[in-house]
């Protein structure tokens, strides 16, 4: 499928060793890619291959900026609240902030000479002090968790045998992430890690994102085959036990990247409505009651949305405005839908937004 097609494939289509192939403009996390490489460590709500540490033993090898790099253009503005996201401007994808604003835009990673590197799936720590995101070697390297200071400083690992879809804890102590065919959990550190759910042998999950209060897990598993995803919400509590299918009237065959909204009452996530559709952003109460489509446009995608600390607005990708992704907010019940990232910067595309 090309890369406009209506769901995310895999960056690594088949297993190991293959070439990068987006893995991020229709964001199912590469659930089939998964899939379809049982064998291998290829995160179910990510891309990889093989168990090894997947980037460089020695980090000093792959030094980040010492400073954030602006990026031509920007305009000076204060950043009250800001959003972290990850776009390929330079040809691999590697890590921004910009303010919510679309001010003061910034490169925080970086390739280091021949060492060529996908960097993605950034999030913000509570405090808006660290990063959490996934490191990747190209061609074929496995995908890892890393974290950095908010600045594109001190960036280390913090997973060596794969790990894909880092969320922080409301406190900020721990991580949630990917590993193979579960979502595990671990402290802000990388150690004490522990798996909470296992996907069946022909399942995917993905996507875990802690409630504001650390009590319950959001997280989609299903199927996703070749004919077709049949992804569903699910939350279990923070220990991985009680876990159900948040049951909703009304819900496509796809449904992805949900987050909590900051007050814990409601849950913002991608959805598919049918084969023929375009991904869509909707909104559902924790019970399941109320589900609805908030932006429901025929003629573009909108994916991974999040939301904005005070939970009034969302952030989204979408090309809505041309070939290219970039990001855009609206309010959170989707009027007033405002660019964020420059839709004239040329090539690449803006992905994969956390706003704290």
């Amino acid at each position: 499928m090309s890369r406009k097609g209506k769901i995310m494939w895999c960056h690594k289509s088949v297993g190991q060793g293959s070439g990068r192939t987006d893995y991020r403009t229709k964001s199912l996390r590469a659930a089939v890619g998964a899939l379809l490489a049982m064998g291998g460590m290829l995160g179910l709500a990510g891309c990889g291959g093989g168990t090894g540490s997947g980037l460089n033993s020695s980090f000093s090898d792959q030094p980040f900026p010492t400073t954030a790099t602006p990026v031509p253009g920007a305009t000076p503005g204060k950043p009250s609240s800001q959003i972290v996201f990850d776009a390929n401007r330079t040809g691999d994808f590697q890590i921004y902030t910009v303010n919510a604003n679309g001010t003061e835009m910034k490169r925080l990673t970086a390739d280091s000479g021949t060492i060529k590197r996908d960097n993605t799936l950034p999030v913000f720590n509570p405090a808006r002090t660290k990063i959490a995101y996934v490191s990747k070697t190209l061609p074929s390297g496995d995908p890892n968790i890393y974290i950095m200071d908010a600045d594109g400083t001190n960036g280390k690992p913090l997973t060596t045998e794969g790990g894909y879809a880092p969320s922080f804890s409301p406190d900020g102590s721990q991580l949630l992430f990917v590993k193979g065919h579960s979502i595990a959990v671990m402290d802000s550190d990388g150690s004490h890690v522990k798996v909470l759910t296992t996907a069946g042998s022909n399942e995917s999950v993905g996507d875990p994102s802690f409630s504001p209060d650390g009590k319950t897990i959001v997280f989609y598993s299903g199927n996703v085959g070749q004919f077709g995803s049949f992804l569903s919400l699910y939350l279990m509590d923070a220990d991985g036990k009680n876990k159900r299918q948040l049951k909703m009237q009304t819900a496509g065959p796809t449904n992805i990247h949900a987050r909590f909204s900051p007050d814990g009452h409601k849950i913002l996530f991608e959805t598919d409505l049918g084969r023929n559709s375009f991904n869509q952003i909707s909104v559902v109460n924790t019970d399941g009651s109320n589900s609805k489509t908030v932006i429901n446009d025929t003629k573009f995608f909108y994916n991974q949305p999040a939301w904005s600390p005070d939970g009034s607005k969302i952030v989204f990708s979408s090309n809505r405005l041309g070939s290219h992704y970039h990001l855009y907010t609206a309010n959170a019940d989707g009027s007033h839908i405002t660019p964020v990232t420059p839709v004239t910067s040329g090539p690449g595309d803006d992905k994969d937004p956390d706003w704290r």
